[in-house]
């Protein structure tokens, strides 16, 4: 038998990411949430710089995706599972260009 019929109090939280893809700039990540929001994130800064709503991941990253001639070497990685919901874990190395 519970104590109380109610919750003291709650506290909010954002819809977790679940998708997610590093654009071959290397300093934008294409995330999908479990509200289908697409965002797109600069990585330098931790922040959203645009949020397309609810459309296409797959035709989103399509669409973002940029040809570079320099070749990046790829010294970044993204990971989702040990942090809490809604935030990504970053982990920077330097890039190489030739």
């Amino acid at each position: 038998v519970p104590i109380h019929k109610e919750p003291s109090s709650i506290i909010p939280g954002v819809p977790a990411i679940t998708q997610h893809e590093i654009l071959n700039n290397r300093r934008h990540v294409l995330t999908k949430d479990t509200a289908g929001s697409v965002k797109l994130w600069e990585i330098t800064r931790g922040a959203v710089i645009e949020d397309f709503g609810k459309v296409s991941f797959e035709d989103k990253k399509k669409e973002l995706f940029e040809m570079h001639t320099c070749l990046v070497y790829h010294g970044c990685s993204i990971g989702m599972p040990v942090c809490p919901p809604g935030y990504t874990s970053m982990l920077f190395c330097r890039n190489i260009c030739s």
